[in-house]
């Protein structure tokens, strides 16, 4: 008597994970001639045979005869209780739009303005949507894949992703001829540019990116030469508030530091200042300011001296009105 098979052939082909998984691989590889396969509205059926794509299937109910799919007779495997039975590996590929997928990576650039080297820490997020699946299946079967969360597409092409994102970004931001410090304000311009270029990106592995944004872009805390030039603009400010008289601020430093030292009076360090504050009342040239409007100058500066400890209220006070003796000459 002839012996038949006694292992399991499936009749009912479905995807029994509804939309858990982007692509899921049916666990049985074999089924019955006129075994019937169901495909919901949000997937595509794909059958694979030895690495190979052998027919895509979209939304649909299908009995699976090879009066009409002759390329199952390729398939055909062996006879089991007088049925025949045909062997490949089924693939359901989810067309659901992603949830939000996470990105993030770090990059190094020369600041367009500012012309030093950067370090700068980007993320956001972006989803996608499969527009083909086999498409997509080729782009992952030598990675052996099986069964695909949305989230594993981080994995598979986060690192060519965060790769591309990098080198637009880098182009973009030079293009733009803008400091790195104000580009961080415009995230949602730089999204917009970005966004078209990686578009085809991802449209090589049959994918739709639905959208994409840059949510944080941050200068690293510890980068060297940001820091250099924060305290050079520190210093700048400093000027800018005393009026831009460096021979004030060095002044002030020599009388903070002589201040320290025993033996310093407090009359030989109101002399200095009142030297430093004054110095330039009495040496006028042309085109400079007159008297008053020099004296008018100085007593600002005082004052802004005297509210940042640098002098007491009666040194002030003696200046103040060392220079109003000027006005009654």
């Amino acid at each position: 008597m002839q012996q038949y098979s006694t292992r399991h052939i499936l009749s009912a082909l479905r995807n029994d994970r509804g939309g858990q998984l982007l692509i899921y691989k049916l666990e049985e590889v074999d089924f019955n001639n006129g075994s019937v396969l169901t495909v919901s509205p949000s997937e595509e059926a794909i059958f694979v045979k030895n690495g190979c794509i052998v027919q895509a299937f979209p939304n649909g109910r299908y009995e699976l005869v090879t009066e009409n799919f002759p390329f199952l007779g390729h398939l055909r495997y062996l006879l089991s209780g007088g049925i025949s039975t045909f062997h490949c590996s089924i693939y359901f590929v989810s067309l659901q739009q992603s949830p939000e997928l996470l990105w993030g990576t770090s990059m190094m650039m020369r600041d367009p303005i500012q012309k030093i080297n950067t370090k700068v820490f980007i993320r956001g997020g972006y989803r996608i949507r499969v527009e083909n699946g086999a498409k997509l299946l080729l782009s992952l079967l030598g990675m052996g894949v099986r069964n695909v969360a949305f989230e594993d597409i981080r994995q598979y092409f986060g690192i060519q992703f965060n790769q591309n994102i990098i080198s637009i970004l880098s182009e973009t931001l030079s293009r733009n001829n803008e400091e790195i410090l104000t580009a961080c304000t415009k995230l949602g311009q730089l999204s917009q540019q970005v966004f078209p270029k990686l578009v085809n990106i991802v449209s090589e592995h049959g994918l739709i990116l639905e959208n994409f944004s840059i949510s944080g872009m941050e200068i690293a805390e510890d980068d060297p030469n940001r820091f250099i030039l924060e305290q050079a603009y520190a210093k700048m400010r400093e000027k800018e508030l005393l009026n831009k008289d460096y021979s004030t601020i060095k002044n002030m430093d020599i009388q903070t530091n002589a201040s320290k030292n025993e033996g310093f009076g407090n009359m030989a360090g109101a002399a200095t200042l009142f030297n430093s504050a004054n110095s330039n009342f009495t040496q006028k040239t042309d085109g400079q300011m007159d008297g008053k409007n020099d004296g008018f100058e100085k007593l600002k500066q005082l004052k802004a001296m005297q509210e940042a400890g640098l002098i007491t209220e009666k040194e002030y006070e003696d200046y103040k009105n060392e220079i109003l003796k000027q006005f009654v000459k």
